[in-house]
């Protein structure tokens, strides 16, 4: 199956300051493989019929990450980008 992913325009304000989390590029470039390959494997959030998160573990003084996306006729837009502390 051909996917496209897409970033929405909320979620790339985000993504043109990326002083918040280091190496958000390489971590996005990772995340966006796994969403290429399976989007629908990953769980939708309760309460939403399209709505489906994705985790990206810190390492050392990186944030984890939850990457909120829906996945619509192939196309998976990725509404917001949020890190989380967990210390």
């Amino acid at each position: 199956m051909r996917r496209e992913i897409v970033y929405d325009e909320q979620c790339l304000i985000y993504l043109v300051t990326p002083d918040q989390v280091k190496r958000l590029d390489e971590r996005l470039a990772a995340v966006e493989w796994a969403l290429w390959l399976d989007a629908e494997d990953f769980p939708l959030i309760h309460g939403f019929q399209r709505l489906r998160v994705a985790r990206v573990n810190g390492f050392g003084v990186e944030p984890t990450l939850r990457i909120f996306f829906e996945v619509d006729n192939g196309t998976v837009t990725v509404k917001w980008i949020e890190p989380i502390d967990e210390a």
